[in-house]
């Protein structure tokens, strides 16, 4: 796993959302130009926060990012009983 992975998992969350970007970004407080660009493989200057990738985690209930930081990290996410 690599932080590339990492990012792509966060522009897959977003690509996924319903909507996309124009629909999640005002859940999160972002104007949705800001998050597609933060959030792009391709775009270099714009970066997604770690309160802000806990933030889609939280709105859209997807874990793909979690997964995938801790992958990075060398270990596996294990969700609490009853969470």
């Amino acid at each position: 796993m690599t932080s590339q992975d990492l990012q792509a998992a966060a522009f897959n969350v977003v690509a996924d959302y319903p909507g996309g970007a124009t629909a999640l970004a005002p859940l999160i407080g972002k104007a949705a130009s800001t998050l597609s660009h933060e959030v792009d493989l391709r775009c270099q200057g714009a970066k997604l926060g770690l309160h802000d990738a806990g933030k889609l985690t939280l709105v859209t209930g997807d874990l793909r990012i979690v997964h995938a930081f801790c992958a990075l990290a060398g270990g596996r996410f294990e969700p609490l009983p009853g969470a």
